[in-house]
């Protein structure tokens, strides 16, 4: 009974994998459905499940990303988006409260763009070689990224999109999946 209880979860968290990598090798900057994962499961699980099953996914999906991408397996771009993603978990207290469509939404946006300007602060004091440590250079990281590259605001935008979509996914699927976990355990004697 307990593996048929986490197989659902396990199964979501193999195509959450499968389509970051998917979405990485495609060059889909931030468009990922693990960040409206993370959130909706801080926001609707309990227990273990509420942390286990993003930490699960994010370690499973970050180094073979990385790997994609040529980067180094764990880097201190992990560490950042790490961060992140705490500063983004700050929202999860205010859309328990009262738990809703637009409030989740809300909360999800709220969220991506704390975990920008989180990440591209860090960028900005850990990369001397891109940006000038000045006002100018601040700006630069939050808004147009280095030279040559593409633009940091693609990534909220995409990010703001793909929380907005996956999380909606989530929400319909919301239904079925908090009445399978949240319902009362009955005891087989």
């Amino acid at each position: 009974m307990g593996m048929r209880r986490w197989l659902p979860s396990l199964l979501l968290v193999i195509m959450l994998v499968v389509f970051r990598l998917v979405g990485s090798s495609l060059e889909l900057p931030n468009f990922s459905p693990l960040p409206a994962f993370v959130l909706c499961s801080l926001i609707v699980l309990r227990g273990t499940q509420q942390w286990m099953l993003p930490t699960i996914a994010w370690l499973l999906s970050n180094p073979l990303m990385n790997a994609v991408q040529g980067s180094p397996l764990f880097g201190c771009s992990d560490a950042s988006v790490l961060l992140g993603m705490l500063a983004g978990a700050v929202v999860v207290p205010w859309a328990q409260q009262k738990t809703s469509f637009l409030r989740t939404q809300v909360a999800v946006v709220a969220a991506a763009v704390l975990f920008y300007f989180v990440t591209n602060t860090v960028s900005f004091f850990t990369m001397p070689e891109f940006y000038a440590f000045e006002f100018h250079g601040f700006v630069q990281a939050q808004w147009t990224g280095p030279a040559g590259m593409l633009p940091t605001w693609i990534f909220l935008r995409n990010l703001v999109a793909a929380n907005m979509i996956f999380t909606s996914v989530f929400v319909l699927a919301i239904p079925s999946f908090s009445l399978y976990y949240l319902r009362p355990r009955t005891e087989v004697v």
